[in-house]
């Protein structure tokens, strides 16, 4: 399912071995295989919006300070680190035994270099100083927000091995990224664990790869694909996910978009759209339930003459990613210009060549669903795609982008909800998504996993690193 994480995605060929014995072939039971759609052609961290390329992250990646229970943080890269009372400064003492490769060491050089690079992204009024073996950073101001900025893997220490692929501090490394799987190696092979990764472009309903006992993670795929013997024999557990399903309006005009939105009927698209789910929950704007802002129930519509007058004679293009959709949607689409005279074309992507397109203006689609999503109840990852030059619209929103830049900035928790709510806002009053619902489901995971525990943010993105047997 083609998801964001708060989804850029683009193919690239063979990375170097970097380990020794880390490449040879697994045993059977030490696969951990995964089935997505829309592999990505690139692993860094500046692609980490796309859901594959965060769950790759995940394995690969180390950030400076990990915050695993909500609350309290730890680092599996720094010694140890403190902050003052006021928040204006932080000293970092980094663990400098640690190493990219066997040739490459995570150095006081390289340390410092990073930390410049990305606090910069932060809040340019910073200072950073050597102090023995410790690096001190110094705001002008308080900031409060700094630690978790240090925990999100977009701001992890990372090494370019290519143009498309980065090296980072965690247990696995890339292998091999093809156009229909993605190969991850432990750098530092075990006995009770999984030490190879793939990640599987999926076919759809009919992939032959759904019987393959080697896949470990279905939850990437609609729920209703999974096979029958994943779901006798894996663990699963019903999840109310930070998870928001949106129809994108790439139109410039407002007044088009503010049709389209009225007319787009949630309940017909969704379940034309995904004919075989059920569980729809629905919400009101672009965010989640469990996220500040949210609102349950569903959007207001009225497709009143105007907005059909509107939209008479327009032509309009449906971007269909989903498989075994095709009759459904396509009734949609004629009722869809039925109603309102509309030209409403779909046109089938597989999603690993649609999603190579999403950088591109102008963009093939007028229409657009995707699913964006969060590890975290913050709303700066809906808001993200919005904001930028490079998300789904062939145009931007000045006045979001402010907003979001305002909202990085404050560290302040009711003035950050103050801001939320105007972006939220702002969103829906310029007509660019249309809320279709939050996603529920249920997650399965190998039974066989011994230290399996529930509720540590893993549970969309699972660090395979620490599961063991």
């Amino acid at each position: 399912m083609l998801t964001l994480r708060s989804v850029k995605i683009k193919i690239v060929f063979g990375a170097l071995v970097l380990f020794s014995g880390a490449c040879s072939d697994s045993p059977r039971g030490k696969l951990w295989g995964v089935l997505v759609s829309g592999l990505p052609s690139q692993i860094t961290t500046k692609e980490y919006r796309g859901n594959v390329t965060y769950y790759v992250l995940k394995q690969t990646h180390e950030p400076i300070l990990r915050k695993d229970d909500g609350q309290n943080y730890t680092s599996r890269l720094l010694n140890k680190w403190s902050r003052s009372i006021d928040y204006t400064r932080y000293v970092l003492c980094p663990n400098m035994s640690l190493s990219f490769t066997e040739k490459d060491q995570f150095s006081a050089e390289f340390f410092a270099k990073h930390i410049n690079t990305v606090t910069k992204r932060f809040d340019p009024a910073f200072s950073v100083t050597a102090v023995d073996r410790c690096f001190e950073v110094k705001f002008a101001q308080p900031r409060k927000s700094y630690a978790d900025f240090l925990s999100l893997y977009e701001n992890a220490p990372t090494l370019k091995q290519s143009n498309d692929i980065e090296i980072g501090l965690g247990a696995f490394y890339v292998k091999e990224i093809k156009s229909d799987a993605i190969t991850l190696a432990r750098k530092e092979p075990i006995r009770n664990g999984y030490n190879k990764i793939v990640l599987y472009e999926y076919q759809g309903a009919k992939d032959p790869r759904l019987q393959n006992r080697d896949i470990k993670d279905f939850n990437l795929i609609p729920d209703f694909d999974i096979p029958k013997w994943a779901l006798d024999e894996y663990i699963g557990f019903v999840n109310m996910e930070l998870r928001s399903m949106l129809l994108i309006i790439n139109h410039p005009d407002l007044s088009m978009r503010e049709a389209i939105y009225n007319c787009a009927d949630v309940r017909e698209l969704r379940k034309s759209y995904f004919p075989q789910k059920n569980n729809f929950f629905d919400i009101q704007n672009i965010l989640p339930v469990g996220v500040f802002g949210a609102k349950a129930g569903v959007p207001r519509q009225e497709c009143s003459v105007k907005y059909q007058r509107e939209l008479s004679k327009t032509s309009l293009v449906f971007a269909n990613w989903m498989h075994g959709n095709n009759v459904e949607l396509n009734n949609f689409a004629k009722k869809f210009s039925l109603r309102t005279g509309a030209d409403l074309k779909v046109v089938d992507f597989v999603p690993r060549e649609l999603v190579k397109l999403f950088n591109k203006s102008p963009r093939p689609y007028n229409l657009l669903i995707i699913l964006f999503d969060s590890v975290r109840p913050d709303p700066n990852a809906f808001f993200d795609s919005f904001a930028k030059n490079n998300g789904f619209h062939d145009f931007y929103m000045p006045a979001i982008k402010q907003m979001y830049e305002d909202l990085n900035r404050e560290d302040d928790e009711a003035k950050r909800r103050d801001i939320s709510m105007k972006i939220t806002e702002e969103i829906s009053r310029n007509s660019l998504a249309v809320p279709l619902y939050q996603s529920v489901r249920t997650l399965y995971y190998p039974s066989e996993i011994r230290n399996f525990t529930v509720g540590k943010g893993f549970l969309e993105y699972p660090e395979v690193a620490e599961f063991r047997w």
